[in-house]
């Protein structure tokens, strides 16, 4: 959005560089890189629970929290054996988030393969007013990556300015 000339405002970033939020018409924008690995889990947690939540204010608003969570949310979500985030739940729930894609459980979608398996940990979580006006999401092959990319289209009111 930065490159695009979108008006960011309250940009606000943590110190490791693993988030970034910023504020455009009057939604809440989250780019989130969480640590990766078991050897991290720990810290990933804290993470969530701790670190993240120095860039929530303001929750009357809508919030759209996007990026590579690098863990499983949800069980469905994986084709090997793999411990779901409760961190990220308790944040996901604190919020009223929903996740703007709807899994099929016939057809399951996944955004990092490995040769343990597949994964999906990249996600979009909304809240419930952003749900209502999204047009699209979809999960692209991304060159040069195990990780694929997802790609979330909500319409949003552009403000005149005079």
């Amino acid at each position: 959005m930065a490159k695009h000339d979108f008006p960011l405002t309250n940009v606000t970033s943590l110190t490791m560089g693993r988030a970034i939020a910023a504020d455009h018409n009057g939604i809440r924008l989250f780019n989130v890189y969480a640590p990766a690995g078991t050897a991290r889990r720990a810290y990933r947690e804290r993470y969530y629970t701790s670190e993240m939540s120095a860039l929530f204010y303001a929750a009357s608003q809508s919030v759209l929290i996007g990026g590579d969570f690098n863990c499983v949310l949800h069980p469905n979500d994986t084709t090997d054996p793999f411990t779901t985030s409760r961190a990220f739940s308790e944040v996901d729930q604190g919020l009223a988030l929903s996740d703007a894609w709807s899994q099929d459980p016939q057809c399951p979608a996944n955004t990092h393969y490995s040769p343990n398996g597949a994964k999906r940990i990249e996600h979009f979580y909304i809240t419930q007013d952003l749900l209502l006006r999204k047009t699209g999401i979809e999960i692209l092959p991304a060159a040069f990556t195990n990780h694929n990319a997802v790609v979330l289209r909500i319409s949003i009111p552009t403000v005149e300015t005079g």
